[in-house]
Parts: C-alpha cells; structure tokens; sequence
C-alpha cells in the first residue's frame, strides 16, 4: 500500500467519524485532524476537501450556540496546524468550494451558526495576512477571496457574498494592529468591486450600505482612507456609466455624501489621473482572470 493510498485512507476515517452522530467520536476525530495538519506538509486539494466536507458535517450535528461558536473558533484555528504557507493556501480554496457546495444543503434553522463559522474563517484570513505584513504570500490569500469567492457568478455563492460584504469592516476592526492605507484598499477593493460584476443587486446595494456608507458614518471604522475610497467609487462610477449595473443615482448620492466627509482628494493627488488608473487596473485583472483556468476545471 502506497503512502497517498494510506493517506487517503486514514482521511475517509476521519471524515465518517466527523459525521458520528456521537459527540465523543467526532472530538475524537477532530483531534485527528490537528494531528494529520501537523504531520503531512504536501496537502492535496482532493484531501482537503475532503476533511471540510467533515468538518462541515460535523458543524451541521453541533447544537447549542456556545458549543456552535467555539467549534467555529476551533475550525478556523486549523491552519495554526498547518506549517507552509502553501498548504494554507489550499486549506482555504478547499473551504471556500465546500462552504459554497454546503450552503445549498442548509434550512433557515442553521443558517446563523454557519454565518459565524463564516465570520471566524474571514478574520482568520484578515489576521494571517496582517501578521505577515501583507508580503507577496498574504497577497494570495486577497486573491482566494476575490477570485475563489467574491467575483463567482453562481446563485449559491450570493448569501456567502453578503454576509462577507456585511461584516468585513467589523472584522477589519477587531485586527489587533491596523494595516496600512495601502493594504486595507486591497482588501477593500475586493468587497466593493462586485458593484460592478456581482449577478445579485442586493449585493450590490450592500456593498453601498454596509461597506461605503458605513466607512464614513461609523468612528470605528476610520482606519477606512476616505480619500482613496473616493478615488476607488469615483472610478466606478465612471466604468457603471457604461456597464449600468447599478442605480447611477445610487452611486453619485454616495459620491457627495463622501464629498462631505473629507475636504477633497489630498492636494498631491491627480484626481483623474488616479481615475484613470483605478480603470486600468480593473482591465488588467480581467483580462487576466479570461487566461486563468478556474479552481474547478484544475480539480
């Protein structure tokens, strides 16, 4: 027997015993992961996904709301098991396809634990990449998040979409040091852009609501640049003219109303130069993303 046959083995073990409608048996099994997270450091997208799909039945069996939130801290503490950087990576594709999959499973009575299960793996991801500084490697997991989750055009995705939209300036917040300007926009951007290419206008509208608006009227979020959250809703005010896919009345009532939040755009800053850039930036990505095979097709 082969070690990824043994491997593969002991992974379906786990991922019955995740399911065991006994309480006992799952700990257990949990306890296997931690285990299993240590000791393999070349993890495969099929093994992961595999053990979330465990770790979703799992959740799916927990009741009570203290034991529902802290097996969700202890599901996002997981990748603190994991040692290379590469294998979080697949960690968290592999959650963002399960959570995605499961989600067309849930009744109205389990929706709110998975909302915090939702919650935690957000600010697990904010927290790594924070803790690294936002090098190159924390970059990749803002990819996982645009790519993997906020740019996907598929209904079962929506309700995921606009609780991450809701509560990322939540989540930024609760970060023990505040990113820089620069870092907070990248973030940013991937939670405001689905103004423009999300299939649901309810997101649309709440990337407005929860996202812009409440950057300007909430004192928690000031770490927010105003200044370059106008540059970024200035220039997609100038692509929707076009594209149309949202109320133009909408957006440029926004606009003024960040008008009166900041005096302008600071004075050593081109307002239509940086237009012009956020636009091309935009270009860029997307035609990047028509050469790039998507994380199912690579499956």
């Amino acid at each position: 027997m082969t070690e990824e046959t043994t491997t593969g083995s002991s992974v379906i073990k786990i991922v019955n015993q995740l399911a065991d409608i006994i309480k006992e048996n799952r700990e257990d099994a949990f306890e296997q992961i931690q285990e299993f997270l240590k000791k393999n450091h070349d993890l495969s997208m099929v093994n992961c996904r595999k053990l979330w799909i465990g770790l979703l039945s799992g959740f799916w069996l927990t009741d009570k709301l203290v034991k529902q939130i802290a097996f969700a801290d202890s599901i996002a503490n997981l990748t603190s098991f994991i040692e290379n950087h590469k294998d979080k990576v697949m960690w968290w594709k592999a959650y963002i396809v399960e959570i995605r999959d499961h989600w067309k499973t849930l009744d109205k009575w389990r929706l709110s634990k998975y909302y915090t299960l939702v919650r935690k793996m957000l600010f697990s991801q904010l927290d790594y990449m924070n803790t690294k500084g936002f090098d190159s490697e924390a970059y990749e997991i803002i990819d996982i998040l645009d790519n993997d989750l906020m740019r996907l055009q598929l209904f079962e995705a929506v309700p995921i979409q606009l609780h991450c939209v809701s509560i990322i300036l939540t989540e930024l917040a609760r970060l023990e040091e505040t990113p820089q300007a620069d870092h907070i926009m990248a973030i940013l951007n991937v939670f405001i852009d689905p103004i423009l290419h999300s299939i649901s206008f309810p997101v649309r509208k709440t990337v407005l609501k929860e996202v812009c608006y409440a950057a300007t009227n909430n004192n928690e979020f000031s770490f927010v640049p105003l200044p370059r959250l106008k540059t970024k809703m200035m220039a997609i005010s100038k692509e929707n003219e076009t594209s149309n896919v949202l109320d133009t009345k909408l957006l440029n009532n926004f606009i003024l109303h960040l008008n009166e939040s900041i005096n302008d755009v600071s004075d050593d800053e081109d307002p239509l130069a940086a237009i012009e850039n956020e636009l091309a930036q935009t270009k860029r990505k997307r035609e990047e993303e028509t050469n790039t095979p998507s994380l199912e097709s690579a499956l």
